[in-house]
């Protein structure tokens, strides 16, 4: 039983993260078609194969150091005159820092288990603020897999109604 009540967790956080780095995978492509300082089409600008740790990139779209708050926001002000429907909920930022932030816990040796996020701490109190907390149940894995997997569709169709530019 304990098996079968651990797999929802795992698999659903591994959806979840597919899903988060998919989107932002997604919205990096999307503001690199887009924009003017950063077209680039970075799987055809570089064999993949033969990147390795500490080679030397230019900053584009897909190398620089944004978060994904400042990509979405970018993504977002690209979109939003003219097709405000495919506007990305900021909301999945949220989801995104407590799961690489967080904590997973759990008072009892049972799922689900529940995800915590704290505040830098209070030097004058020597205390944290709790910024996150929720339980990981399986409706909760599938509202959030779904609701990122929506902002992925919106990118998709984002690509489809602005389409490629091939940086000429």
């Amino acid at each position: 039983m304990v098996g079968l009540e651990i797999d929802f967790h795992v698999v659903g956080l591994g959806k979840l993260l597919a899903n988060l780095i998919s989107l932002e995978t997604a919205l990096r492509a999307f503001i690199g078609n887009n924009c003017s300082d950063s077209m680039i089409n970075f799987t055809d600008s570089y064999n993949l194969d033969s990147i390795a740790k500490g080679d030397r990139l230019p900053v584009d779209a897909f190398t620089n150091y944004a978060q994904l708050s400042e990509i979405i926001r970018d993504y977002n002000s690209i979109v939003e005159d003219t097709n405000p429907d495919l506007k990305v909920d900021t909301s999945v930022v949220d989801i995104r820092h407590a799961i690489a932030h967080g904590r997973d816990l759990s008072s009892a040796k049972a799922l689900p288990l529940k995800l915590f996020k704290f505040s830098p701490p209070d030097n004058r109190t020597n205390t944290v603020k709790v910024t996150h907390c929720v339980s990981m149940t399986e409706d909760w894995f599938r509202e959030k897999i779904l609701l990122v997997l929506d902002q992925l569709k919106k990118v998709g169709e984002a690509n489809s109604r602005f389409g490629q530019k091939d940086g000429s």
